[in-house]
């Protein structure tokens, strides 16, 4: 089984775990209450739906982002150009972060259409190779709808956080006066308890999903763009290198926006090696990425919205190998 087909079945089964866990855990909790929980979950649905509306210009205003002129680094605007034609997306909005850190995301909702943001950051200092690459990471999650499946999951663990606080509200002070109806409470109380356990769960099969996505991504960029997988390896260590390079710069300008580094195309918090210096060459860098590879680093990533660096590397080169008898790969 290949790379792209082991990656599919992973996020398969994991949908699938994260849907079937929520059905069972519906139907255990509306045997136990008799409340109509169509309102809630109404409430809910919406209350979200208008966050992914307005998303992108709270995105905008926290990365201090801001459209992309055509006459500023006009390659930028043919690369993605190229790129959205051969990867059968429509070309998205491109934006500029004005920070330092090197990075870069895509977002966008039906109000705002799709945009990909990079960072000053990213254009001063990766080379326009590994920018390529990473631009092909970002157009692959506009091609997998990733960030309205990630909202519709996202919608799915505050609905069980609700009820869960609902449920222990009302045993508090709902039951207070009906002491004869003891068994409403507890039934309440283990509405509560379940509803606490199936949100835990559901973010830990929210968090894999994202980790999932990031390395599909990773795969689009490797099969869509001439030696892919090496210049997005080489772009990632960049990123991890500068990042630790900037050390508070990059705590500072990062921090206020913590909630959407899933997003991100590197979790800063995460990517930040130090003391190692780097290049202008993409070869180069790629033999850097290469060597971090190698380390035999213990990463948990259990609680993360990216997957471990070197695993990531690893993933990459290991693509690399695999895409290299393919004529294509080199052009």
């Amino acid at each position: 089984m290949g790379f792209k087909s082991k990656l599919f079945t992973s996020m398969t089964l994991t949908l699938i775990l994260f849907i079937g866990l929520t059905s069972l855990a519906l139907a255990v909790i509306l045997s136990l209450l008799g409340v109509d929980l169509l309102g809630i979950a109404l409430i809910i649905v919406s209350v979200n739906l208008f966050e992914w509306m307005i998303a992108p210009y709270v995105i905008e205003a926290i990365y201090h982002v801001r459209p992309l002129q055509p006459n500023e680094y006009p390659w930028l605007h043919r690369i993605i150009r190229e790129l959205s034609r051969r990867m059968g997306v429509k070309t998205p909005k491109l934006m500029l972060a004005e920070i330092n850190v090197p990075n870069a995301f895509a977002y966008g909702s039906p109000l705002s259409g799709p945009r990909v943001a990079v960072t000053k950051g990213l254009v001063e200092n990766l080379t326009k190779e590994e920018i390529e690459a990473v631009l092909g990471h970002e157009l692959g999650h506009l091609k997998h709808h990733d960030v309205g499946i990630m909202m519709f999951l996202s919608l799915i663990p505050s609905m069980f956080f609700l009820i869960a606080r609902y449920a222990m509200f009302a045993s508090l002070f709902g039951g207070m006066d009906r002491r004869d109806r003891g068994g409403g409470i507890v039934a309440l109380i283990l509405i509560a308890g379940i509803s606490y356990l199936i949100y835990f769960a559901l973010i830990l099969l929210l968090l894999r999903h994202s980790r999932l996505r990031e390395l599909y991504a990773d795969y689009e960029s490797a099969v869509n763009i001439p030696l892919g997988a090496r210049k997005l390896a080489a772009a990632l260590a960049k990123i991890a290198l500068v990042t630790g390079r900037l050390g508070k710069i990059a705590e500072r300008e990062l921090a206020r926006a913590s909630a959407f580094k899933a997003l991100l195309i590197a979790d800063p918090e995460s990517y930040n090696l130090k003391g190692i210096g780097w290049s202008r060459s993409w070869e180069e860098d790629y033999m850097l990425a290469v060597k971090l590879a190698s380390e035999k680093v213990r990463e948990v990533a259990l609680f993360s919205t990216h997957p471990p660096l070197r695993e990531r590397l690893r993933r990459l080169i290991e693509l690399d190998k695999e895409l290299s008898s393919k004529p294509d790969y080199y052009r």
